[in-house]
């Protein structure tokens, strides 16, 4: 069935650990396409989650490949004792308010 996270990911930090997933999606196996990527094929109508990941980033990528009828998707972000905010209209962070 479908829900939160699904198809997700989640790191640890020295402060906390943070997960986050696209809502509604289906309950696909990931596919390992290298050392650090992973993608899950069709959590959505025509829509493929992709992720990269790095010592210091995620990268997620949405890969449509039909007309879902959807033009904007929801994601969750969980990141207790962080805090998570977008600065200048450039990619999202999560850091430890206490430095």
């Amino acid at each position: 069935g479908g829900g939160v996270g699904d198809a997700g990911g989640a790191g640890a930090t020295t402060a906390g650990r943070v997960s986050f997933g696209l809502v509604g999606t289906a309950a696909v196996p990931a596919t390992k396409r290298a050392s650090n990527r992973v993608r899950y094929q069709g959590v959505l109508n025509g829509v493929d989650l992709n992720y990269e990941v790095t010592a210091s980033t995620v990268k997620e990528e949405l890969e449509v490949s039909a007309a879902s009828g959807a033009s904007s998707w929801d994601f969750v972000l969980k990141s207790p004792g962080l805090t998570a905010a977008v600065k200048h209209a450039g990619p999202g962070v999560v850091y430890d308010p206490a430095g």
